[in-house]
C-alpha cells in the first residue's frame, strides 16, 4: 500500500507539471501575435496545449481521489476538502477563461 501511494504521489506531481505548466503560457502565446496568420497559429498552439492541461488536470483529480481512498483520513481533514474544492473551481475557471481567450 505504501508503494502504490508513492507511485500515485509521483504521478500526481508529474501531472501537475505536465498539465498545469502549459496553462500559464496561454496568455503570452496569444498576446504576442501581431498578424492574423500569427493569431491563427497561436490559437492552434494553445488548442494543442489545452489538451495537455485537461489531461493533466484530470490526472490530478483522479490521483488525488485515489490517494484519498488509500488514506481515508484525508477526507476528514479540512485542508484536503478545501484544496479539492479550490482545484475544481480553478479547473472550471480555466476552462471558462480558455474559451474567452
Amino acid at each position: 500500500m505504501v508503494i502504490s501511494y508513492k507511485i500515485l504521489v509521483l504521478i500526481h506531481i508529474l501531472s501537475a507539471i505536465l498539465g498545469m505548466g502549459p496553462g500559464f503560457v496561454f496568455v503570452f502565446i496569444k498576446r504576442t501575435a501581431q498578424t492574423m496568420t500569427e493569431l491563427r497559429h497561436s490559437y492552434r498552439i494553445t488548442f494543442l496545449l489545452h489538451r495537455f492541461v485537461m489531461l493533466g488536470g484530470t490526472l490530478l483529480l483522479v490521483t488525488r481521489l485515489l490517494m484519498g481512498s488509500l488514506h481515508v483520513v484525508l477526507f476528514q481533514q479540512g485542508w484536503y476538502i478545501t484544496s479539492l474544492i479550490l482545484f475544481l473551481v480553478a479547473l472550471g475557471m480555466g476552462q471558462w477563461c480558455f474559451l474567452l481567450l
